[in-house]
């Protein structure tokens, strides 16, 4: 839709849902995942200009298991167009590539470039909640393998190279800041509650944010969005705390401020 003239254009018609979508930086191309098949599969699509949407997947069998927090369904391209990354932790994987529940792929054609060893085996869910850089092909996810002999957070940077972010041994939902000085993550505290990690990247410093919440989206150094949990009612099935309402966090003043009752986020444009 443009926001100018309001009017919805059609790009794509499928047979099946399309789960989580990503248009290129220069709007030329977009890429989803779509569950289809006759027994409930998912595969990865990608349309270039205007060309029709072509599949660069096979069908990947879905595991049918519960979901928990490391899951990840997400298309997304790096901040120059040049990659396409997959996550899709809900598939099972036969051990090759292609199935691989994690992938980072060329927009060009579409041929794949990478996969993390770990995400070639069924039910790879560890292997997940990846970002990718703002300013610089960098991405950042969660690995159980080690390299060099440390576990944690994994940095890829092309091509096939892969570190260690220092200071962090796992997260969900991390999301940085516009100019990659910051990045925020859900993590659970010593209370066994979620709380926001927020690390500055240059100093390695570490910001706990004292609230009851996850989720984070930050919308510049000093601001982000920030998602209430609150207790589950005892004996009810699930985790202990469940997410509720959306806040705006200053993280100069710590004010708060609540977004509208049923704000569900999907996607920002950083400026």
């Amino acid at each position: 839709m443009n926001l100018d003239d309001m009017q919805p254009h059609s790009v794509a018609t499928l047979q099946g849902d399309a789960i989580a979508l990503a248009w290129s930086p220069d709007g030329s191309s977009i890429a989803f995942i779509a569950y289809t098949g006759p027994l409930g599969e998912n595969r990865l699509w990608l349309k270039s200009g205007s060309s029709e949407p072509r599949t660069i997947t096979p069908l990947i069998p879905v595991s049918g298991r519960e979901y928990i927090s490391t899951d990840q369904i997400t298309v997304a391209f790096s901040p120059d167009g040049k990659f396409l990354l997959m996550v899709d932790t809900i598939v099972t994987g036969d051990g090759s590539d292609v199935s691989a529940t994690f992938q980072i792929r060329q927009t060009s054609d579409g041929r794949l470039l990478w996969v993390p060893p770990s995400a070639r085996k069924a039910n790879a869910y560890g292997t997940s909640m990846a970002v990718w850089s703002h300013l610089s092909d960098r991405l950042y996810y969660a690995d159980p393998d080690a390299v060099g002999g440390k576990t944690g957070i994994h940095v890829w940077e092309p091509f096939d190279k892969v570190s260690i972010l220092a200071g962090v041994t796992g997260w969900t939902s991390p999301s940085l800041s516009p100019d990659d000085r910051f990045v925020a993550y859900e993590v659970d505290g010593t209370d066994g509650k979620p709380h926001i990690t927020v690390r500055d990247l240059q100093s390695e410093t570490v910001r706990l944010v004292t609230q009851v919440a996850g989720q984070p989206i930050m919308l510049s150094d000093s601001e982000l969005l920030e998602r209430h949990f609150v207790r589950q009612i005892d004996g009810a099935p699930g985790p202990p705390y469940i997410a509720d309402r959306y806040f705006a966090l200053n993280l100069t003043t710590n004010a708060e401020t609540p977004m509208p009752a049923g704000f569900e986020p999907m996607d920002i444009w950083p400026h």
